[in-house]
């Protein structure tokens, strides 16, 4: 399946239908949200972190090292999925309760589907699939969040 699907359609289509549906979940958490950790950090600095760091860092813990570990010790896909998709729900605890959700719980399972889905292919083609649509997905939403006065 995955060597008939064109990796520049499967981006744009995972990174929107994730996007849109972060967005419907941030809606219903947004008074829950607080966005003083992005108003107390330098507009480069945040952009630079969001864009490349958090992607690549985020991608290493979240993904690609649980899932090819507990792949050794011989769990299946269900269980590696799973805990993939609970430590990045973890790693955006520290945000608030609408980061956990939005980006975590929303974004987590559609990161983790990306890198699961492209691991068929190969381990590289996962983790750049998987930091591709991450990246693009923290664009939209500094752009949201600066464009709305969010921050």
């Amino acid at each position: 399946l995955l060597r008939k699907v064109n990796f520049v359609s499967y981006v744009c289509t995972i990174t929107t239908t994730a996007f849109v549906l972060e967005i419907l979940a941030g809606l219903a958490v947004h008074k829950f949200q607080n966005y003083n950790g992005i108003q107390n950090q330098s507009t480069k600095l945040l952009v630079l972190t969001a864009i490349f760091v958090s992607p690549i860092i985020e991608t290493c813990i979240a993904q690609w090292i649980p899932y090819e570990t507990l792949g050794r010790f011989g769990f299946g896909d269900k269980t590696r999925f799973f805990v993939c998709w609970t430590i990045f729900v973890v790693l955006h605890l520290s945000n608030g309760a609408g980061s956990s959700l939005v980006a975590g719980f929303v974004g987590g399972f559609f990161l983790t589907l990306t890198y699961y889905i492209w691991r068929n292919v190969s381990v590289s083609a996962a983790f750049i699939a998987t930091v591709v649509c991450h990246s693009i997905n923290n664009i939209l939403a500094l752009a949201i969040i600066y464009g709305s006065g969010l921050a």
